[in-house]
């Protein structure tokens, strides 16, 4: 079942993100904190559709219909993300690094999130639609 280890794998991820933050060594956690959501919700649009929905855009719109993500918890993440992994928020923008604050929330909610997803996704097994 590839959504099952999709989101043991995010959840390794995130884990992976917070030993990266509580060690001190912060730069790439906020980054890795949404690969691991973004992966979470790549499993679970394989579970609920049948097949992944193709973008981080595709699947961030799915998680907000699905699990009812909140879409400024999604742009925290996007946000962080970039500018973790590019110094910026989008090509041109102003160099902003994500402070310890900015990474923890990022962590915060992407736990949230991938929590979220894995209830939405046992559900999903235990109806009686799945076992058809």
């Amino acid at each position: 079942m590839a959504d099952v280890d999709l989101l043991e794998r995010a959840r390794r991820m995130l884990a992976s993100a917070m030993h990266l933050d509580a060690t001190g060594d912060a730069p790439g956690a906020a980054g890795l904190a949404f690969q691991a959501a973004d992966l979470a919700m790549k499993a679970l649009t394989i579970a609920i559709d049948g097949s992944d929905a193709g973008s981080h855009q595709a699947r961030m719109r799915r998680a907000r219909q699905l699990v009812e993500a909140d879409p400024s918890a999604l742009e925290l993440l996007w946000e962080t993300r970039q500018r973790d992994f590019y110094g910026d928020a989008m090509v041109g923008g102003d160099v902003h690094l994500p402070g310890d604050a900015q990474v923890r929330e990022a962590l915060a909610v992407a736990a949230a999130l991938i929590d979220k997803i894995a209830a939405a996704i046992a559900d999903a097994r235990e109806s009686p639609e799945a076992s058809e």
